[in-house]
């Protein structure tokens, strides 16, 4: 992995770096990552739709891997595209890419993975992050920024060209060689501990986090939040946001990744799922998935509603018992998860309320009542 990979003598181009994200490789259900991609050259553009093409050629990669299943791939602010969507619209999806990357956008791979044979699959979500440095060519000549392709159709996000972004802080390597590869690569970078470029970076988070509570996320807004907190020292509202990550909001949250999951496996084309995916790994994500949704429908933190909960326990009984008795998943089956994701999702958002809603009555108030917030919440919501 420490191997740089030249390409057409413009662009260096390092093996993938995977990154585990702590707070979510902890979690029973799922495992997010980011694979790191470093290039320089002279022309952002350019790089980026080299890197467009290493992400579909990695994903296509990925999906051959026995214990590999790739259900979706997801572009910020365009489409979701399964692998057939990808192969029969290559130029859309590259684009896409390209336009995500130049303006600060999210891709990620949705896998379905099992670390061992027959072992119950588990949600992957495989972000890809381009990290991109301008270099002179070995043979400019003077004046050669101006030579540039000008692309009409560029969108380009200026922040994207400062040098720490809140992202770096949260990084944790899977091993000493890739830490020390990304650490060569910002050699020129001035100090991360700077003030101005932690409080730079606490700003950006404090933003992010205000836009997702305009959008309703609050969830994401708290973990936001965490993350400011931990960049910039503050201690003080550090414990009652942390609560987040073992709260009942996040819990269903969990949940309705793996349904994600088990829905976008279930429903692949036959030759796909038949042939690549191991059924009784399947079968055993689709038993502890459902398990585990009859053991949170007993709690009132995850489900106030008794008829809701008597529906739901049934119904994810019913599913227990198709993947025990070895029967084959089909669209009944995703009606069956959808109708549950349903009434996850509602209760998500109840419970995210009520989370939001406490820390702003204790330490967090400061980040959440006006400093940092100008959002009208609604009123309290109590489950009795």
């Amino acid at each position: 992995m420490t191997e740089l990979l030249k390409r057409s003598g413009v662009y260096d181009c390092a093996n993938p770096l995977p990154i585990v994200d702590p707070s979510i490789s902890r979690m029973r259900l799922a495992i997010e990552m980011t694979e790191l991609h470093l290039l320089d050259g002279p022309d952002r553009y350019k790089a980026a739709h080299e890197f467009a093409e290493q992400l579909v050629g990695r994903v296509v990669e990925l999906h051959s891997r026995p214990q590999c299943f790739v259900w979706e791939l997801q572009v910020q602010g365009a489409w979701q595209y399964t692998l057939a969507q990808v192969h029969s619209n290559y130029e859309d999806t590259i684009k896409d890419i390209v336009d995500a990357v130049m303006a600060g956008r999210k891709v990620t791979a949705m896998l379905a993975h099992a670390s061992r044979p027959a072992e119950a699959y588990a949600p992957l979500l495989l972000n890809f992050q381009m990290d991109f440095k301008t270099t002179r060519p070995s043979n400019a000549a003077p004046g050669w920024e101006a030579e540039l392709d000008d692309h009409a159709d560029r969108v380009h996000n200026p922040e994207l060209d400062d040098e720490w972004t809140p992202e770096m802080f949260g990084y944790a390597f899977v091993s000493r060689p890739d830490a020390e590869q990304f650490e060569a690569w910002h050699l020129e970078y001035s100090d991360p501990s700077l003030a101005h470029v932690v409080h730079r970076c606490g700003k950006q988070l404090q933003d992010d986090a205000a836009e997702a509570e305009r959008e309703g996320a609050v969830l994401e807004a708290h973990k936001l939040l965490l993350r400011r907190c931990g960049i910039l020292q503050e201690f003080s509202p550090l414990a009652t946001l942390a609560t987040t990550l073992r709260s009942p909001a996040q819990t269903l949250h969990r949940l309705r990744t793996s349904i994600h999951m088990l829905c976008g496996v279930i429903d692949s084309t036959p030759g796909d799922h038949y042939m690549r995916i191991n059924a009784t790994g399947l079968r055993k994500a689709l038993w502890e998935c459902c398990n585990m949704v009859g053991q949170r429908m007993l709690s009132m933190s995850t489900c106030p509603l008794n008829g809701v909960r008597h529906l739901l326990t049934n119904t994810a009984a019913t599913l227990k018992e198709r993947a025990l008795n070895g029967a084959v998943l089909g669209e009944a089956d995703i009606k069956r998860l959808e109708r549950i994701d349903v009434w996850l999702e509602c209760f998500g958002e109840l419970a995210a309320s009520c989370l939001h809603h406490r820390n702003r009555d204790a330490r967090a108030g400061s980040l959440l009542n006006g400093k940092f917030f100008t959002v009208q919440t609604a009123p309290s919501m109590h489950v009795h």
